[in-house]
C-alpha cells in the first residue's frame, strides 16, 4: 500500500471470491494475486477465467515458484503482465516501477486489439510501444532504437503506412494513457496531467483539444480510451485525401463566418 499511494488505491480482498467481485468494478486497472497463499490457493484454471472474464485488467502474480517453474511458463501463456518472485527485492520502487509497466502493458494490449486490422502489424507493434511507455515519457530517439533504426527512416515506414511522425504517436500515446486515467473519477484532471508529465491542467487540456478534438470532461464522459482511440482512428488513421477534405471543409466555414 505505501508503494502505490496516493497514485493508486489498494483493495485488499480477503478472499478469491472477493477478488472477482472487487474486479467487476471498471475502475480497477489490475489486481494482485499470490496463487499459493496458505490460506486460499488460487488454481491456474481460476486465473485463466479471470484473464477471459476481465482480459484488459491487468494481472500481477506474486509467488514462490522453486519447484513450480512449470507454472511461469503457463502464466505468460495466459497473459500475465507481471510475475514477482518472492525473496527477490521487495522495495516500494521496485514494486512501484513492476505495477507502472504491467498497467502500461495491459493498455497497450487493449488498444493493440482494438486497431487490429487497421493498422499493419508490424507498424501497431509501434503503435503498441509508444502506448506502453508513455508513462517514461521517451523520445523519438528511443522509440526508434527500439526497432533497431533510426528517427528518419522510422518516419519513412510510419508516413508509407500512413501513420503518424514517430514524435506524435509519443504523444498519442501519452494522451490514451491520459483517457484512460479519466476513467476514473477519482482521478482529477490536473492529476492526470502531472501524471503525463504536463506542467498544468491546461497544457493537457490544450494538447488533447488538439489531437483529438475533445475536452477532458467529454473523454471521461463517453468512455476514456476508447473515445480516444475513435479521435485517434479518424484523424491519425484518416488518408491523407480525407484530411485535405476536412481541412478545406473547415476554411469554408470559417469564411462564411467571416464575411457574416
Amino acid at each position: 500500500m505505501s508503494a502505490l499511494e496516493p497514485e493508486h488505491k489498494l483493495v485488499i480482498c480477503p478472499s478469491w471470491r472477493a477478488l472477482n467481485r472487487a474486479v467487476g468494478d471498471v475502475r480497477v486497472e489490475g489486481c494482485i494475486v499470490d496463487p499459493h497463499s496458505p490460506d486460499e490457493p488460487v488454481s491456474l484454471a481460476a486465473l485463466r477465467r479471470l484473464r477471459h472474464r476481465r482480459p484488459t485488467v491487468a494481472l500481477i502474480v506474486y509467488g514462490d515458484f522453486r519447484g513450480r517453474e512449470l507454472e511461469l511458463f503457463h502464466l505468460g501463456r495466459l497473459g500475465a503482465n507481471a510475475i514477482v518472485m518472492a525473496g527477490g527485492e521487495d522495495s516500494e520502487a521496485s514494486w512501484l516501477k513492476t505495477i507502472a509497466s504491467a498497467l502500461a502493458e495491459s493498455l497497450a494490449v487493449r488498444v493493440a486489439a482494438q486497431l487490429e486490422g487497421r493498422v499493419p502489424v508490424p507498424e501497431l507493434r509501434v503503435v503498441r510501444w509508444a502506448v506502453e511507455h508513455a508513462h517514461e515519457r521517451p523520445r523519438t530517439g528511443e522509440l526508434a532504437a527500439a526497432f533497431g533504426t533510426r528517427p528518419g527512416a522510422l518516419n519513412a515506414r510510419l508516413r508509407a503506412a500512413r501513420l503518424p511522425t514517430a514524435g506524435r504517436l509519443l504523444v498519442w500515446g501519452r494522451l490514451i494513457r491520459g483517457a484512460a486515467w479519466l476513467e476514473d473519477p477519482d482521478h482529477t484532471i490536473d492529476a492526470v496531467a502531472y501524471r503525463l508529465g504536463y506542467s498544468s491542467g491546461a497544457g493537457f487540456r490544450r494538447a488533447l483539444q488538439r489531437y483529438t478534438g475533445l475536452r477532458p470532461s467529454h473523454v471521461r464522459a463517453v468512455g476514456g480510451v476508447n473515445a480516444a482511440l475513435e479521435a485517434f482512428s479518424a484523424r491519425a488513421l484518416e488518408p491523407e485525401d480525407g484530411r485535405r477534405k476536412r481541412r478545406g471543409s473547415s476554411r469554408a466555414i470559417a469564411g462564411r463566418a467571416q464575411r457574416r
